[in-house]
């Protein structure tokens, strides 16, 4: 089995995104990259410089003809990835890509479709699943004995929006997607009983009850404000036996019928920081770290990673019942 420092690693976009947190994350696992394909030569060596890559391209065709890949981690506009995740896959190439994987769900349903085809894993790039407070919230509630049955969650989501041009479709498709892919991950395929749109423009307000398949139910609010300077995020989790509650990707708060007061831990109480910069830090905080260590490492064990396309349909399709239920 090949290690993962020794996999043939391509990454295709460097903006913003993915220079700050996706190539940073695989040289943190022990990677390294092995070449850049940008829109143009010149970014493309500009990128390459800066991530110690030996070739550089702005076309995939060539590219795929003179690499050898174990592996291409994608992050570009999200109205390219589609077509550029199918060419990999057709290649015999896995793909890790970063959300949204298709504008709606019939995009997601073609990748799906070329991932099973070609017998070629697809991971995408839903973070959350990986951020070490919500995998810790997982933990605590999956224990049925001690926590009890689920009654309620109350899940909230917030940030300032990027661009005047935001709208609900692509808050939900871009932004809150993240939450609801997490949702769904942890209490089931879920039904959209009600939405309520308070929205006008790109100031967005939106509230959702939802049925999961563990009989679980949720309200989710989702807010994009130019009021909040930076993210907002909490789970809150009640069971029969005990509640739970992630908080802002930092702290985990619980409390068992049987304690006398509730327990309080950061989600680093394991980690030696001290040996971490603080951008390292947040790449394991916001699940960055975790998510592209699962991939390369299923990729070398040849095991398909989590989220899949198939996961992927799901998140999508359950956004497109969101955005119905407030039209």
């Amino acid at each position: 089995m090949k290690s993962v420092s020794d996999m043939n690693i391509a990454v295709i976009g460097a903006g913003r995104h993915a220079s700050a947190n996706l190539h940073p994350a695989i040289t943190l696992v022990g990677a390294a990259i092995a070449c850049v394909l940008t829109r143009s030569v010149p970014s493309a060596e500009i990128a390459a410089k800066l991530l110690g890559a030996d070739r550089y391209y702005d076309d995939i065709e060539v590219m795929l003809d003179q690499e050898t890949l174990d592996a291409v981690v994608i992050s570009v506009e999200p109205e390219d990835q589609e077509a550029l995740t199918i060419r990999c896959l057709q290649a015999g190439v896995a793909v890790f890509v970063e959300k949204p994987l298709g504008i709606i769900a019939a995009d997601a349903r073609r990748v799906l479709a070329a991932s099973e085809k070609y017998n070629v894993p697809v991971m995408v790039a839903f973070m959350k699943r990986y951020a070490p407070a919500y995998q810790r919230l997982t933990e605590l509630i999956s224990n049925e004995k001690d926590f009890g049955r689920i009654l309620s969650i109350d899940a909230s989501f917030s940030f300032a929006p990027w661009t005047t041009e935001l709208r609900e479709n692509t808050f939900l498709q871009q932004g809150a997607i993240h939450m609801v892919d997490f949702l769904r991950a942890t209490f089931g395929e879920a039904t959209v009983v009600s939405g309520i749109s308070n929205s006008q423009k790109s100031d967005i307000g939106l509230v959702f009850s939802l049925n999961f398949s563990s009989g679980a139910i949720a309200s989710v609010n989702l807010t994009g404000s130019q009021s909040r300077s930076s993210t907002n995020e909490r789970v809150t989790v009640v069971g029969t036996k005990a509640w739970a509650e992630a908080i802002n990707l930092k702290s985990v708060r619980y409390r068992f019928a049987d304690q006398q007061a509730a327990q309080s831990e950061l989600w680093d109480a394991k980690l030696n920081v001290s040996s971490l910069t603080a951008h390292a830090l947040e790449l394991h905080e916001q699940g960055f770290y975790g998510e592209v260590s699962h991939f390369l490492e299923c990729v070398a064990a040849g095991i398909a990673p989590l989220p899949s396309a198939a996961d992927n349909v799901a998140t999508m399709m359950l956004c497109d019942e969101m955005i119905r239920s407030v039209e």
